[in-house]
């Protein structure tokens, strides 16, 4: 151990231990001058200092052969050096000696304390047992206030797990109980602490208010393994805890407390083999930052698998190790579902960055994130959490309904229907009492239909049915209708009517999220056909400004979002022709679709909004960076002669304020020209005053129409 602790050796003259040979006697100072002399000398006097040698008048305990004498020493043993050595695990009391005490040991307040008792047993029963040093938190960590930066605390709280794990033997005190009926109910076992000095230790021993021996872990091993849920197999060291998923190690820790809020978090440290500063007064952000640690360290999914019983959170990670109480038998799976490599995990100020398979359900913007997590005895399922898209862009997320978790058959699905999305999940510690209602309404049933997460069932009932029948229900948006006909056997999802268009073509346009949510459960379903036109049910969602469909849609992989219909416009196109900001915003944030934001023709949505007037639409458009905002498509028409030519004055003007020039051409013929042309004096006089130039034969006629209309 190569840290500065301090260690109680108990020395006792000529006591033979029944297990072994007496312990060592320093009785003089020659001796004790050899016992500092055998430790490495590189770390000499400076590493070892001789603090405290009392023989007491009143002392810990009397042997039969005479009295104790205690050597406190300050040492620092070199890594792999420590001796063998003993340690207590117990719950803290009132007037527990501290190290501070141990300085004043002549003075009869301290050996008064009532916690004196448990530091004189532990030593009776560690030199019994033949070792020469017993390690106590209480008294053998400096908390004075001349240790004001923590440095001391911090070490050790980092280490505990590491140094009960070293022990020869840990002594496990029971102060509650007497029998080993009572262990159940031991106070012990309610404490934060007391988890990681259960878990470390190779050998322990339990002992009651006695002192007497309950017995071993060994010998306890299915009564403690009933009483914690913690496996057998990892109190005996025959599995490593990395063998057990994250959730697993979180589920043990389920109702236990300790002293300070953050105790709870920083008492896991060693469970999770991460390290981190301690902050209190941090409250319950503790725990948030144990996660983020353990991030760091692995790509275990089952972190996230944790369930709240108020069901308002809407963040990815859980605020107490209570919420993983539901999650003892998540395990991890240990096949992947996706054959592409994931990235890393990054937390940064806007919140948990992450790649996740992500399948939608019933409800716009709701849909289920995939772990790499199952349920014991469930393996050919997978652990689901309840998410809902904010801003309908596949960016940005929160977790909903946070009271369940779902199991998903992937099986039943085509990979397509739950491609992986990189996902930030934002912080937020706890809603406002508006998000809390808004999160409470949309975690009813009725709009989480996501009850059953399986492809419709087919029925024997008919071997086939006229598929009119079908194009009936999706036209007349009868979802009941449409769920009793697909589950006809030998049913056809994609057949072609009039123009070639298929059924979630229909769907897609009349923008009925449920009836095209039932075409899409279907294995069968192709998402992306085309009909004589050349155009995607997308490209009709978009067009008629259904942002639930366009959503449903985007959310698989198997939709080619920048397809060109036969007049070359792209989905993109649709929405910026009909003016849809929202809409257009949300194809744009789509990364596949930026990059392909031209269509078939070359042109923008910038260039499609100014020929239509969506004045709204091309303010966003123009606020966009990596917008050119005089851009001329592939037959050399530029956004601002389209808007001019189409009389859109306030959109000319718009487009002059954002830097176009306004001598901005079209093959040659300027803006005014063809405002001119196309009779659009109110875009000319925009022009003119923005100090655009017109030619002899504009000002001619310019001349004689203001002379018709004053005369």
């Amino acid at each position: 151990m190569a840290a500065d602790y301090y260690w109680y050796r108990p020395m006792y003259p000529r006591q033979r231990s029944a297990r072994g040979s007496s312990s060592e006697i320093l009785a003089n100072p020659a001796s004790q001058e050899r016992l500092l002399q055998s430790v490495d000398p590189a770390y000499g006097a400076r590493s070892l200092q001789k603090t405290a040698i009392v023989e007491l008048t009143k002392t810990l305990f009397t042997t039969p052969v005479g009295h104790m004498r205690q050597l406190v020493l300050r040492l620092t043993f070199p890594d792999g050096e420590t001796p063998p050595y003993a340690i207590l695990s117990h719950t803290w009391e009132e007037a527990e000696v501290t190290y501070a005490d141990l300085q004043d040991l002549q003075g009869t307040h301290v050996i008064e304390k009532k916690g004196f008792e448990k530091i004189r047993s532990s030593c009776y029963a560690a030199n019994t047992d033949g070792f020469d040093y017993i390690w106590i938190d209480t008294c053998c960590i400096d908390k004075t206030s001349r240790n004001a930066d923590l440095t001391e605390i911090v070490g050790a709280i980092n280490s505990m797990y590491r140094w009960y794990g070293e022990a020869t033997i840990c002594y496990a005190y029971l102060a509650d109980i007497v029998s080993r009926d009572e262990m159940e109910g031991s106070r012990w076992f309610t404490r934060g602490w007391t988890l990681q000095e259960l878990i470390a230790p190779r050998n322990m021993v339990f002992l009651n208010k006695h002192w007497n021996v309950l017995g071993t872990k060994s010998e306890l091993r299915n009564e403690i393994s009933k009483r914690t849920r913690i496996p057998v197999d990892i109190l005996m060291g025959k599995m490593d805890l990395e063998q057990t998923s994250v959730a697993q190690r979180m589920a043990w820790a389920v109702g236990r407390q300790t002293s300070r809020m953050e105790d709870r978090a920083y008492s896991l440290l060693g469970i999770f083999g991460v390290s981190m500063p301690l902050l209190y007064g941090e409250g319950e952000m503790a725990f948030i930052r144990l996660q983020e640690e353990i991030m760091k360290a692995t790509e275990d999914e089952s972190l996230f698998a944790w369930t709240s019983r108020s069901g308002i959170h809407n963040r990815l990670l859980a605020t107490s190790p209570d919420d993983f109480n539901e999650s003892s038998d998540v395990i991890r799976k240990h096949e992947g579902y996706s054959m592409t490599p994931k990235g890393p995990w990054d937390v940064s100020n806007r919140g948990v960055h992450l790649e996740l398979p992500f399948l939608v359900t019933s409800e716009c913007g709701i849909g289920l994130a995939i772990l790499n997590c199952t349920r014991r005895g469930k393996e050919n399922q997978s652990v689901a959490i309840y998410i809902r898209d904010i801003f309908l862009t596949f960016e940005r997320f929160q977790r909903i309904d946070c009271k369940r978790l779902a199991l998903v058959d992937l099986s039943l699905f085509r990979p397509n229907q739950y491609p992986s999305r990189l996902m930030t999940f934002q912080h937020q510690r706890k809603p406002s009492p508006d998000l809390s209602l808004y999160l409470q309404l949309n975690a009813r049933p009725e709009v989480l239909s996501m009850e059953v997460v399986a492809p419709i069932p087919q029925s024997p009932r008919l071997k086939f049915i006229d598929h009119r029948r079908l194009l009936h229900a999706v036209e007349t948006e009868n979802a009941g209708r449409l769920l009793d006909l697909l589950s006809y056997v030998n049913v056809k999802v994609n057949p072609t009517y009039n123009e070639g268009r298929t059924l979630l073509s229909y769907a897609a346009e009349k923008g009925n999220m449920e009836i095209a949510w039932l075409l899409l459960s279907r294995r069968d379903i192709r998402a992306d056909k085309e009909d004589d036109q050349g155009r995607t049910p997308l490209s009709y969602a978009a067009e008629a400004g259904h942002i639930n469909i366009v959503w449903l849609l985007l959310s698989r992989s198997d939709v080619n979002v920048s397809s060109n219909d036969v007049s070359g416009l792209t989905p993109l196109s649709y929405a910026a022709r009909s003016g849809n900001v929202p809409l257009t915003k949300i194809l744009l944030s789509q990364s596949e679709i930026r990059r392909h934001i031209k269509d078939g023709n070359g042109r923008t949505p910038l260039s499609h909004a100014a020929e239509c007037g969506r004045h709204d639409l091309v303010r966003t458009l123009l606020d966009m960076s990596d917008i050119d905002a005089d851009e001329p498509c592939k037959s050399g028409q530029t956004p601002i002669c389209l808007a001019a030519a189409n009389g859109h004055a306030n959109i000319v003007d718009l487009l002059i304020t954002h830097g176009v020039d306004v001598y901005s051409s079209s093959n040659g013929i300027s803006a005014a020209k063809l405002a001119a042309d196309h009779g659009h004096l109110d875009v000319e006089n925009v022009l003119i005053k923005r100090g655009a130039y017109l030619p002899p034969d504009l000002v001619r006629v310019h001349a004689l129409r203001d002379s018709f209309f004053m005369n």
